[in-house]
């Protein structure tokens, strides 16, 4: 190669290098404006998130006295290991399907935790 050609290649490397540098300064520039609104998402994703899980805790709550009261039950008839019952619940809170909720409810009324 001759000089001119290195310092052409030269050259264009140094254009490349400058252009790079200025866009990741314009990244980290629109990074910082963005973060504070992406983690206001997230935020809010997580907080419904919370929220639908605590209604369904409700719900399986309200669900599972209810089948108690039709049994004419004061206390549940027997308990269920914990390494059983906290899956089994937990599964049961996030459970979207109305009738797989029914189906848990009806078992966590004969079979609470045991303590």
């Amino acid at each position: 190669m001759d000089e001119s050609t290195i310092r052409s290649a030269a050259d264009a490397t140094k254009a490349v290098a400058e252009t790079s540098g200025k866009a990741l300064e314009i990244a980290s520039s629109i990074g910082r404006i963005v973060k504070g609104p992406v983690g206001d998402l997230i935020g809010i994703v997580e907080d419904r998130v919370k929220y639908a899980r605590w209604e369904r805790r409700l719900a399986l709550t309200d669900k599972a006295e209810a089948v108690m009261r039709n049994r004419k039950l004061n206390a549940p008839t027997r308990g269920l290991p914990l390494n059983f019952a906290v899956p089994l619940l937990t599964h049961a809170i996030l459970e979207e399907d109305d009738e797989l909720q029914e189906l848990t409810y009806q078992s966590w009324t004969v079979c609470p935790p045991l303590t």
